[in-house]
């Protein structure tokens, strides 16, 4: 196990990635403060050497060199940043996840609280194609439930997948869907969901099969066969849970 550098909190990562975040931080604090003191001694430099010209040439050459290091800190931070922002911001790595009982959870066993439950949905997965809608409470959602919208979102680079709600009191969810548990999320309908869950049922790629209706309603359910989350379409969205 990593121990935690100074400054680094107690949710984030410790592993390579937050370790990582870390240091470059570090680092490029230290690079822009250098420069700036650079290009201010450089310019006192400048204005103090009129009647003598290799000290001004200097000074030019201290602003410039600066300047690049400036530039080429920028630079490197928009090329990490689009590669993975978690590498320079480790808040949003893999973040600690606390189990019902108050422990660290495996994956799926444990839950998520509100902002570590959004910044994992939307900062993980090859394709960021996560978002998570203005006022979805998604407080005590388990880690499983998260994870089976993320293997969608994985499977289908075309998919854009809205959270909409997980756990939320207020919203009159039935109490035998899993959502007061933490095992269900309903994600916004899409063409690129849809025409995916039923694309794969189509095509028997064995992805995911049909089931049998719900109740009263019948609404269609799907069985995602790799984490075993049931999709179910309602109305306006789909019902996803995972036991």
């Amino acid at each position: 196990m990593l121990e935690r550098l100074p400054g680094q909190e107690k949710t984030q990562d410790v592993t390579g990635v937050g370790y990582f975040g870390v240091v470059y931080n570090a680092a490029l604090t230290i690079t822009v403060v250098l420069a700036f003191i650079m290009i201010v001694i450089g310019g006192i430099e400048y204005m103090t050497s009129f009647a003598n010209p290799g000290a001004k040439g200097e000074a030019t050459k201290r602003i410039t060199g600066a300047l690049t290091g400036l530039v080429l800190a920028l630079v490197s931070w928009l090329i990490l940043n689009t590669i993975n922002p978690a590498l320079v911001n480790p808040k949003l790595g893999l973040t600690q996840v606390t189990s019902p009982t108050g422990g660290a959870g495996g994956a799926g066993a444990g839950t998520f609280d509100q902002n570590t439950a959004k910044n994992y949905l939307e900062n993980t997965g090859q394709y960021h194609n996560v978002s998570v809608k203005n006022g979805a409470v998604l407080e005590g959602v388990k880690v499983g439930t998260l994870d089976a919208v993320l293997s969608l979102a994985d499977a289908c680079a075309a998919c854009f997948l809205q959270v909409t709600d997980a756990t939320n009191p207020n919203v009159d969810h039935d109490p035998n869907a899993g959502h007061p548990q933490g095992e269900a999320v309903d994600v916004s309908l899409n063409p690129g969901i849809n025409d995916y869950i039923t694309g794969s049922v189509n095509a028997n790629d064995g992805k995911f099969r049909r089931m049998p209706p719900s109740g009263e309603k019948k609404y269609e359910r799907y069985l995602d066969t790799k984490t075993g989350a049931v999709w179910m379409k309602e109305n306006d969205h789909w019902d996803v849970k995972v036991r």
